[in-house]
């Protein structure tokens, strides 16, 4: 994975860092194997849509270098690994104003910025202006 943060972050003139933190968790081979195209896709997307150029972090205050985390924890019998990174976060008005193109939504609805922020996990849904390598596809469920 931090083969795709370094070379994710050069194609797109970032800095991010990967840091993996929580428990040490055992994952069969065979599911291990299916989970890696998801995981690079939140790892692109963290790094194109979520960490700021070095300008932008630099006018926020924040350090140069973007931090992208996956967490790994037990939760009773369940194995959680949860992404996350230190950018600038969803924009909720460009998620609901997609919504509201593809019909998903009502423009008068009164949703919540969570209820809205749950739309970008529905298949092939995407705020991207334009289709790249990295990313402007949506999640595709298999």
């Amino acid at each position: 994975m931090r083969h795709i943060v370094r070379q994710t972050a050069r194609e797109l003139n970032k800095r991010a860092e990967l840091l993996i933190t929580g428990n040490e968790v055992e994952v069969d081979r065979n599911v291990l194997e299916r989970m890696i195209g998801p995981f690079e896709h939140m790892i692109r997307n963290a790094i194109d849509h979520g960490i700021e150029s070095e300008m932008e972090r630099k006018r926020a205050h924040k350090p140069l270098t973007g931090k992208i985390t996956v967490h790994t924890s037990h939760e009773g019998s369940e194995i959680v690994i949860r992404f996350s990174d230190d950018g600038g976060g969803l924009d909720v008005a460009a998620i609901r104003k997609q919504a509201i193109a593809r019909g998903l939504m009502k423009p008068d609805a009164d949703l919540s910025e969570e209820e809205i922020m749950q739309f970008i996990l529905l298949s092939g849904f995407s705020t991207a202006q334009k289709v790249t390598h990295l990313s402007g596809r949506g999640v595709v469920w298999m």
